[in-house]
């Protein structure tokens, strides 16, 4: 399935003017065999000069025809047109009324509609890159008619990350600090001007952002890489982290603890930032050396409370309070080759896994589970909280690393 083409987009809301339509449908809640779409129109209040937004030939649409049945319609126009004709790939059937004629990009074989005419749309939790734009087909639109005429307009807010740096991005994760729903069922409804309200109230946290074969990063931090997510209209309250994978399979992560705003048809632009994937990591640790807390853990900010105190000399001390029965403390000693940290217990019990470490920033670092990919703890430098137990625990059952 084809699906519409941005290139650098948003409009701020105004009128859709209508537009004649040569072909004879019916007044009636039978589905019609050709509708016509065009888009929100830019006015002088654009977001990005020279914007664009079109149809590819091809991409398709569901329409609710004055009824909970939903039917499919693909664009009969050239790649480039801004509004065209779309013809019906199936027909109607009776079903249960609704008051409008109702219509939503992408095509989603699963969505869903109401008789108050509320919509459920699968938002999905990874995107496709694509230059100086969102993904085709990441953007969910839709348009409400009294006829066979439909402006679309956009349901997601947009948020553009900058990027320089000597690497090759080949994906992108983003994760709210405060896990907010990023993906999954959402519900749209349309008001009486046809402006769309989306909401999601719960699902996955994590969108990734797919880039293919790898996007090589710009070296000019005057003249950044972008990439951009469509994202349904959500507060980041405690703000959001940024995780990279370049093509040699190494990851940092870049988090902002500020309040991140998206808005339906905006664009939020973050400042860029360098994407370093140097493991500054000394064979002696000096470069960690010093106190961290555990402030991700499975891209999710945990329960639980875990910091270490680590020495240039190898020697970790690990505090941590798994539940509400006080903090464990254990000792170690740890060895660094080859990008990987390993570590052995005072008791001399291993660590349950070796770690590929990852300096993000003087302040932030990754450790990635070499035993479960999916196990990675990201670190921030931090004072140890007041009134810590001095004694040593041996409950090895618990032990975080």
């Amino acid at each position: 399935m084809k699906r519409v083409i941005y290139t650098i987009c948003i409009m701020l809301l105004a009128g859709c003017g209508k537009e004649n339509i040569t072909e004879s449908v019916s007044n009636n809640n039978s589905a019609p065999e050709i509708i016509h779409a065009s888009f929100e129109q830019p006015t002088s209040r654009i977001y990005v000069d020279n914007s664009k937004l079109y149809w590819t030939y091809g991409d398709c649409v569901t329409l609710y025809a004055k009824n909970t049945k939903g039917l499919k319609y693909r664009f009969m126009g050239d790649t480039g047109a801004r509004e065209g004709k779309f013809e019906a790939l199936e027909s109607g059937s009776s079903s249960e009324s609704i008051a409008h004629n109702i219509a939503i990009y992408p095509y989603k074989e699963e969505c869903g509609i109401d008789q108050n005419e509320k919509i459920n749309i699968t938002i999905d939790a990874t995107q496709s890159y694509a230059q100086n734009s969102f993904g085709l087909g990441s953007n969910i639109m839709a348009a409400r008619s009294d006829d066979h005429s439909f402006c679309f307009r956009n349901c997601c807010g947009f948020l553009k990350l900058a990027l320089y740096g000597d690497a090759t991005i080949h994906k992108l994760e983003l994760v709210g600090n405060n896990n907010e729903p990023l993906a999954g069922v959402a519900t749209i409804t349309i008001d009486s001007e046809g402006i769309p309200t989306m909401s999601i109230s719960s699902g996955s946290n994590v969108v990734t952002l797919d880039c293919g074969s790898g996007v090589t990063l710009s070296n000019d931090a005057t003249a950044p890489t972008e990439f951009w997510f469509a994202l349904p209209p959500t507060t980041f309250e405690k703000g959001i982290s940024i995780i990279l994978y370049d093509s040699e399979g190494r990851t940092t992560t870049q988090q902002t603890s500020k309040s991140v705003a998206i808005v339906r048809n905006t664009i939020q632009p973050m400042e860029s930032f360098r994407a370093s994937f140097d493991s500054d990591i000394s064979a002696d640790l000096t470069a960690i050396a010093g106190t961290w807390h555990l402030t991700k853990w499975r891209n999710t900010t945990p329960s639980f409370d875990v910091y270490m105190d680590i020495k240039a000399s190898g020697a970790i001390t690990l505090y941590q309070r798994i539940s509400n029965l006080g903090w464990d403390v254990f000792d170690s000693t740890a060895t660094y080759e080859n990008g990987t940290i390993s570590g052995i217990y005072s008791d001399n019990t291993a660590w349950a896994s070796s770690y590929s470490v990852v300096v993000n920033n003087s302040d932030s670092m990754t450790w990635t589970s070499d035993v479960d990919s999916n196990d990675i703890s990201v670190y921030t430098r931090s004072e140890l909280p007041a009134n810590l137990p001095v004694t040593r625990s041996s409950q090895g059952d618990k032990r975080f690393l």
